[in-house]
């Protein structure tokens, strides 16, 4: 439960800044002309594209890394005996919400709307997912719901690493169900976007 503590901060955070960060960024680039000046400028719409997912997906990567590095070297957590699949699933679920965050931006039109949205739908996700208790003590619908979400999904990914000492092998169809958010999601905000400069031209 001790060495539970991180991830779930780590979940919960991730979801909360990424949702706010990613959200507010492309509402405040739709507001003040950003997006349209850069659809002029000598970059292609990938450039774009790549830019606002790989952006939106280091916040996530930096928030996750010093949350870890906090856990470790101040509160002793033990991630598991693979680093590297705690990288990969903490990557790979950044990423998914960087996605999400992003689209959430492209539909959500005023500041103190995705401020509400992505507070309600990170702490909605977080408490069903279990970072705030265990999903031990969790009804049978929430769990399945939970097993359907990126932030239950990288949990559950955690938890085989840290408290069954497993490696990437075991956590390998929670990589490939935030892998699929991540490339959903992205394609929506890739079609939003694309839909918004045509809109502007």
């Amino acid at each position: 439960g001790y060495n539970q503590q991180v991830p779930a901060n780590i979940v919960m955070f991730t979801l909360l800044i990424i949702f706010l960060a990613a959200g507010s960024m492309i509402i405040d680039e739709k507001r003040s002309g950003i997006i349209r000046r850069m659809n002029v400028a000598p970059i292609g719409f990938g450039q774009l594209f790549a830019g606002k997912l790989v952006g939106g997906t280091l916040i996530g990567v930096l928030q996750i890394t010093l949350l870890t590095f906090v856990g470790r070297f101040v509160f002793g957590v033990y991630y598991g005996p693979s680093p590297s699949a705690f990288f990969l699933l903490a990557l790979l679920f950044a990423a998914s919400v960087a996605a999400i965050g992003l689209t959430l931006g492209m539909v959500v039109q005023s500041d103190e709307k995705i401020i509400a949205i992505g507070i309600l739908l990170a702490l909605s996700m977080a408490a069903i997912s279990g970072c705030w208790w265990p999903m031990e003590i969790s009804p049978p619908w929430m769990a399945t719901v939970a097993s359907l979400l990126p932030s239950g999904i990288a949990l559950s990914g955690f938890h085989q690493l840290i408290s069954y000492g497993r490696g990437v092998a075991a956590i390998l169809p929670h990589l490939i169900k935030l892998a699929i958010y991540t490339v959903v999601f992205a394609v929506v905000f890739a079609r939003l976007l694309a839909a918004f400069d045509s809109a502007k031209e």
